[in-house]
């Protein structure tokens, strides 16, 4: 029989591995624990999760995504259809440039146009043209192709950590926080309810909507959203463009170990409600879009160090839409105040109705 003989210092660092995955099991436990009892019943799981992000690499510098998910509630729009969430595209198109390069640098802009709808009948291949290596910054050129079609672009920049020089931020929206703001889907139960009831007078095109999202839309959810003004964001009273904020985290625990898929999810989601941004206001006023879609979307990282399980608000805002285009933007800022990723993004929105001015 051979003898086994196992090191005093592999011993050691066993344990301590095993330690901090104890330790890592009993904060997931415990955040799960803090999760309120409002939270959407969602039946995304960690297999899902990890599905979004996995990319096959087929050919050098060229990778397939071959699961898609499905919309957020709060991306569902006129127009979409069964196309692949815009969001997603842009994430994995992110992932594919980081496999490109060392893990020492980390995406710092991403610029992307939608230039096709995609369908998640069909593989995606995302193909990386390295554009420039250098010391400090790498440049990657992505491009989306489905059926040999380029459905989306993507010029992404990445770089080294910076030691310090300059440092400023506008301060954090003054908002109530999360345990104080109910979640959209709680928002939405209220509100058919209070139409039932009598409390409330609904639409029935409102209802309609309401009722699907919560139908369709909550089991599938990745992101629970907490908005600060329901009522608005839901397009049950009227009101003119103006800032909107939403608390927003993971429906499930993230690993701390992951950071790389924290961003993945927090970069997934900041596509979600820029759209509705522009045109919300103007559809509480019954404007009637008969297409909505993305042209294009930017995130600029200021900081890596953010949980997408743990409470981020995201601020949108629409100063501007003019010739069928609203252009808006966002900020995620970290529960402590931290002003992390900038967002902007331009939209075409179409209708068959009567057009809108406010």
């Amino acid at each position: 029989m051979s003898r086994i003989i196992v090191s005093r210092n592999l011993l050691t660092n066993f344990r301590i591995i095993n330690r901090a995955k104890f330790v890592e099991v009993a904060r997931m436990q415990q955040n799960n624990a803090n999760y309120s009892e409002y939270a959407c019943k969602s039946m995304v799981d960690m297999d899902h999760i990890q599905k979004l992000r996995n990319l096959e690499e087929i050919n050098p510098d060229t990778y397939r995504a071959n699961f898609f998910g499905a919309r957020p509630a709060s991306a569902r729009g006129s127009g979409v259809g069964e196309n692949i969430y815009g969001g997603l595209l842009f994430a994995q198109a992110m992932l594919a440039a980081e496999n490109t390069v060392d893990s020492q640098f980390e995406p710092h802009a991403i610029h992307a146009f939608f230039t096709l709808n995609g369908t998640p009948d069909k593989p995606i291949d995302y193909k990386v043209e390295r554009i420039r290596d250098g010391r400090s910054f790498i440049n990657r050129s992505v491009k989306a192709c489905q059926n040999g079609n380029v459905v989306f672009t993507a010029q992404t920049s990445l770089c080294k950590k910076e030691p310090p020089s300059i440092e400023h931020q506008q301060e954090m929206p003054k908002v109530p926080q999360p345990d104080q703001v109910k979640p959209y889907f709680h928002e939405a139960r209220r509100f058919l309810h209070e139409n039932e009831s009598g409390v409330r007078k609904l639409e029935d095109f409102q209802v309609k909507s309401l009722q699907r999202k919560i139908d369709e839309d909550e089991p599938c959810c990745v992101f629970e959203f907490r908005p600060i003004e329901p009522t608005k964001f839901m397009s049950l009273e009227s009101w003119k463009p103006q800032p909107m904020c939403y608390w927003m985290r993971t429906v499930l625990p993230i690993p701390s170990d992951e950071q790389q898929l924290h961003r993945f999810l927090v970069t997934y989601i900041t596509d979600a409600t820029l759209v509705s941004a522009a045109n919300t206001p103007h559809m509480s006023h019954s404007y009637r879009p008969s297409m909505l879609f993305t042209l294009d979307h930017t995130v600029h990282f200021h900081d890596h160090n953010y949980r997408a399980d743990e409470w981020l608000l995201y601020e949108n805002l629409s100063r501007v839409a003019k010739n069928g285009r609203g252009f808006s933007e966002g900020r995620v800022w970290t529960q402590d105040g931290r002003l992390v990723i900038s967002t902007s993004q331009e939209s075409l929105s179409r209708t068959k109705t009567e057009p809108s001015k406010l």
